[in-house]
């Protein structure tokens, strides 16, 4: 707020979509695999492009899913439901 200099500009902890490394609805990311336990659901990006011939450049879609959905937010506004508050997500 411009008027009360306590309130903190990101108060709910989340970073603009544009800052950051990109991660599936601004997850935390976790680099050890054997952590994903500890999470309800994690996301895994595995980019292949092996089964492809003509067409390549599968592999850039874990990037682009990962880079859109920083867009939105896990708050569904029709049911009222915050995704981060019902589980714990996680991107690998």
């Amino acid at each position: 707020s411009i008027e009360d200099k306590s309130i903190p500009t990101f108060s709910r902890g989340e970073l603009p979509h544009f800052a950051g490394i990109n991660t599936f609805l601004k997850a935390p990311y976790v680099e050890d695999v054997r952590d994903v336990g500890k999470y309800d659901a994690t996301v895994f990006g595995v980019p292949f492009d092996g089964g492809c011939t003509y067409r390549s450049g599968t592999r850039f879609g874990p990037q682009g899913i990962r880079r859109i959905s920083a867009l939105y937010t896990p708050y569904n506004y029709e049911r009222g439901i915050d995704l981060r508050e019902q589980m714990t997500l996680c991107d690998a």
